[in-house]
């Protein structure tokens, strides 16, 4: 190969290099200018949500007396569930318990002797307001609960799996069914919790119920005569079911996105300045 065929080649080789590095930049400066209108609709929506929530505080009436407990307000993107003990077999209130789920604290409690239909207004309420968390009502003694909840359009129902007698398949139902196997399960489970991590548990009233919650003669693990367990079902029952709910912070849309363009370009702007001595500004 002569002299001039090699510096042509050399030219060539280097208008291919040229436009590569030009087409990696223009990709990169689209990603980065992707990801910061993202963080611009992020800090936007974040701004909505603490005004929502801040609205939504207001219109809770402050009453020594009252029904619903709030230890602590919904954090952003963090998941919750809400487990529920309606009144039947002798149970004189309707309960509620929201559990953060990243860390299973308990951060507010619901207990009144409300009618169902007040009952599905108020864990309606609470859900929307912990981020949709997962609602899992018990539904043993009325199916009103929950056929309410669907109607209600409800987007985060807990689902169980029951067997069909007759074709011997799983079919999937809604709300939990407390059973003569599901409630010894329940209940050993909240007894490890309170035995290992009692400081998730902060409710006063809940924590007086376990002072007479005992095991009768025939083996049976329930409240002492004179007493209720209410509060205790409904704990049992939102510790169960958070396996079904994420236990890490819920991605945004705009998040799901941000990684994917880091995966796929890496951090545009410090390749962008490495390749071309000048940081790229957005306008």
């Amino acid at each position: 190969m002569s002299i001039k065929e090699s510096i042509e080649e050399m030219k060539i080789h280097h208008e291919e290099r040229k436009e590569e590095r030009h087409e990696r930049h223009e990709e990169k400066k689209f990603a980065h200018e992707i990801k910061h209108q993202m963080k611009e609709e992020e800090r936007e929506e974040k701004k909505a949500q603490r005004e929502k929530q801040h609205e939504l505080k207001k219109e809770f009436k402050e009453e020594e007396k009252g029904n619903i407990k709030i230890y602590k307000y919904p954090e952003n993107n963090v998941p919750y569930v809400i487990g529920g003990d309606t009144a039947g077999e002798g149970s004189d209130y309707f309960t509620a318990h929201v559990l953060n789920n990243i860390t299973g604290e308990q951060v507010a409690v619901l207990k009144q002797q409300y009618d169902e239909i007040e009952y599905v207004k108020q864990i309606f309420c609470l859900g929307m307001f912990y981020n949709k968390a997962l609602l899992g009502p018990e539904s043993n003694f009325s199916t009103y609960p929950i056929q309410k909840l669907v109607e209600l359009n409800y987007p985060n129902i807990f689902v169980r799996k029951k067997e069909d007698t007759y074709s011997n398949k799983h079919e999937k139902s809604f709300g939990f069914k407390t059973t003569s196997i599901t409630r010894p399960l329940i209940l050993g489970n909240l007894q490890e919790i309170v035995k290992d991590e009692i400081d998730r548990i902060v409710d006063v009233d809940t924590l007086r119920e376990m002072l007479t919650f005992i095991v009768n003669k025939n083996g049976r693990a329930e409240a002492e005569e004179g007493y209720h367990d209410d509060l205790i079902m409904a704990l049992a029952i939102a510790y169960y079911i958070r396996p079904q709910q994420a236990m890490k912070k819920i991605k945004t849309h705009n998040e799901e996105i941000d990684e994917y363009i880091n995966k796929e370009f890496g951090q545009d702007e410090e390749y962008i300045e490495n390749d071309y001595g000048s940081s790229i500004e957005v306008f």
